[in-house]
């Protein structure tokens, strides 16, 4: 029987910055004997959202980097990403901008759920096609 398995933010993390060699290889061997056998590995989307936060916030990625970083994971076809179209959407609607990525990528999903509009109080975001300023006046 087939256990299927879904990997953690620092598995791709690992992959993308090489920062610890042990744990690097470990994530290439993985890659490698999942591709070999032609198995897939599951990504939530939180781990795409987190994933985004720890290379802009630890790692000092750029945005453009970020954009790039997530679009080669989501290239891979041994992984099975969760609302891969959502995730890709987002990643276009990012470019020539600076929407927060993890705001995007909230409002995408939404609207993948069927939710035309994301309600926030963030007002940077509600400048953004997937958001309404909550009025704090109600």
């Amino acid at each position: 029987m087939l256990i299927k398995k879904a990997i953690d933010t620092n598995v791709l993390v690992r992959l993308l910055v090489d920062d610890n060699p042990k744990q690097s290889q470990c994530v290439y061997e993985l890659m490698q004997s999942c591709y070999e056998q032609k198995n897939t590995l599951f990504v939530s989307s939180l781990v795409i959202l987190e994933l985004m936060w720890v290379l802009l916030s630890c790692y000092d990625f750029s945005r453009d980097e970020v954009i790039e970083a997530i679009t080669n994971i989501l290239n891979l076809s041994i992984l099975e990403i969760e609302y891969q179209t959502s995730i890709q959407r987002c990643l276009q609607l990012a470019k020539g901008n600076t929407y927060d990525l993890s705001d995007l990528l909230i409002g995408c999903v939404a609207q993948n759920n069927q939710y035309d509009i994301t309600l926030t109080f963030d007002k940077k975001a509600s400048n953004s096609e997937l958001f309404q300023l909550l009025n704090t006046t109600l």
